[in-house]
This record gives structure tokens, C-alpha cells and sequence, in this order.
């Protein structure tokens, strides 16, 4: 991998910058490619905080985006992200505007609020320490893989309908994990779905397709 030590400019139209695998770490610093930057299937892009000046990257399938800090509140690039992983330890990251993450959402230290924001995820979310903010019952939350929950809270949109917390895949709430429904209401929509663990739920919704 790599970590920048300063402000980084490419120039040149034609200076393009791949991850290609890996870790790019701009630790806090700039970072402006004159052509196209990209990070690649296996590559990761790793953000300090909100990382102010940073060429949009395309993020191909497989590419990572690790965001961590130590202080914070800092709000999320409005990127089309593949993998998302939140990694900050007492950081709390805001989402700034609705996202559909293409690969797997993991929040493995810090807390991910997601405001008044709706969050579609085609791969797993994962929580293993710190928190999933998601209490605001504006949240729709369309979770197209499995759940699980194995340490740190999962805080679901409090609101009771049919739309805020639908669950396609496996659900497991173990270990030290901790899920929070808020009075709200799970709608579980996959296929040949399990659920595993400890969880206490207020509403509970199997969706069977006819």
C-alpha cells in the first residue's frame, strides 16, 4: 500500500491514477489527479475524516472505501460506493445524501449515522463494534444481503411500516451485538431467509412472493 506524507497533484490530462490493489491512504492529506482516478476490483481507498480536496474516484466493482478519524462529526462523499467500510474509533461519519452501496456495508468501529437518509445495500452489512445509527424514522433502509450484527448496535428506523427495514438475505444479532427497533418494523423479503442470534424484535414481517 501506499500512504501520502503531503498534498499530492498529478497533471496532465492523460496522468491517471489507479488503485489497483492495496491500500491508498491519503491520511488527511489532498489528493488531485489530473486525469482519471480509479480504484480497482481488490484496491482500497482509505479517507482520514472528511479529506477535504479529492478527485472523484470511479469505484469499480470489488474497490473498497474505508473512511476512519479520531475526532469527527465528518459527513460522507456523496460517491457511488462498491464496498463501504466505517473504521473510526469514537468518529462519528453522517451521511450527507441517500446511497445505494453495490458491495457489502461494514461499520467495524465508530458510529455511521445515517441521518434522514435512505441506504440501499445489494451485498451484506456487517457490524462488529461501534454503532448503525438509522433511528431517524425519515430512514429507509433496503438491505438486499445478510445481517449480522456481532458486536457494537444496529439502531433501526423508528417508524412501523411496511418500507423503512426490508432484509433479503440472513439475519444474525450475536456475541456482544445489540439491535435496537425503536418501535419500528422489520419486513423480511428474501428467499429461504434464517435468523440467528438474540433478537428482540417489536414488529415482524415475512413478505412472501406469490
Amino acid at each position: 500500500g501506499a500512504t501520502l506524507a503531503t498534498n499530492l497533484t498529478t497533471t496532465g490530462a492523460s496522468a491517471t491514477s489507479n488503485v489497483t490493489e492495496g491500500i491508498f491512504s491519503l491520511a488527511g492529506y489532498n489528493f488531485t489527479s489530473g486525469g482519471t482516478f480509479t480504484v480497482e476490483d481488490g484496491g482500497t481507498l482509505k479517507l482520514f475524516g472528511a479529506n477535504t480536496t479529492v478527485t472523484t474516484p470511479t469505484l469499480s466493482s470489488g474497490s473498497t472505501v474505508e473512511y476512519y478519524g479520531t475526532s469527527g462529526p465528518y459527513t460522507l462523499k456523496d460517491y457511488t460506493y462498491h464496498h463501504l467500510t466505517i473504521n473510526g474509533a469514537s468518529t462519528t461519519f453522517n451521511a450527507g445524501s441517500a446511497e445505494t452501496i453495490g458491495g457489502n456495508l461494514t461499520v467495524s468501529n465508530g458510529t455511521l449515522d445515517l441521518t434522514t437518509y435512505d441506504f440501499t445495500v445489494t451485498g451484506n452489512v456487517a457490524v462488529s463494534a461501534g454503532l448503525l445509527d438509522a433511528s431517524d424514522s425519515a430512514c429507509d433502509l433496503d438491505f438486499n444481503g445478510n445481517v449480522a450484527v456481532t458486536g457494537g448496535t444496529f439502531s433501526a428506523p423508528a417508524v412501523a411500516d411496511a418500507t423503512s427495514l426490508t432484509v433479503a438475505g440472513n439475519w444474525e444479532v450475536s456475541g456482544t451485538g445489540t439491535f435496537t427497533h425503536n418501535s419500528g418494523t422489520v419486513v423480511f423479503d428474501g428467499t429461504n431467509q434464517s435468523i440467528t442470534g438474540s433478537t428482540t424484535f417489536n414488529n415482524f414481517s415475512k413478505r412472501i412472493s406469490p
